[in-house]
């Protein structure tokens, strides 16, 4: 195959992306509780601890996922290293790169929690990604502080779990 057969950055048309997706008006309704041992979610190299809804707030740890069903938090067994690191600042240059040769910023914003909340507005799971990534930051209704919550908040485009 011929190069000139495939554009370059310097001859391609321009690309157009689609708008940002529209979210739901109201949350989704909660995911009903765990019933036996295939519930357990599959995060491996994390351990399960007990972690409460009422001590959520004053946790001063980090946990890659929390389930309010049966409070229970699942945190990593191995300090983090450089084989967890790597890939966040990948994905860090990947937006960076891209972001330069479209002219226009990808927001990343590394650790936020993803908040998925019942009905009476509580906390049901949460899940703490080590990178978020957001297309076009600027349409995006993004929390002033906080966490992300489903239904309220527009979702990444990318969410990055080592």
């Amino acid at each position: 195959m011929r190069t000139e057969d495939h554009p370059t950055a310097a001859n391609a048309p321009p690309r157009t992306f689609p708008p940002a997706r529209a979210q739901a008006a109201h949350a989704p309704a909660p995911s009903p509780a765990p019933d036996g041992p295939d519930s357990t979610p599959d995060l491996p190299g994390c351990r399960p601890i007990p972690l409460r809804r009422r001590d959520l707030d004053a946790w001063d740890g980090r946990f890659e996922y929390w389930d309010g069903a049966t409070e229970t938090a699942w945190v990593v067994q191995d300090p983090t290293g450089l084989a967890h690191e790597q890939p966040v600042g990948r994905l860090v240059e990947l937006c960076t790169h891209i972001a330069t040769a479209r002219g226009a910023a990808i927001g990343c914003y590394g650790t936020t929690d993803l908040e998925l909340r019942d009905q009476r507005g509580r906390r049901e799971k949460i899940l703490q990604a080590d990178q978020l990534a957001y297309v076009y930051p600027t349409r995006a209704r993004l929390p002033e502080g906080g966490g992300i919550v489903v239904g309220k908040h527009d979702l990444p485009d990318v969410v990055l779990e080592v």
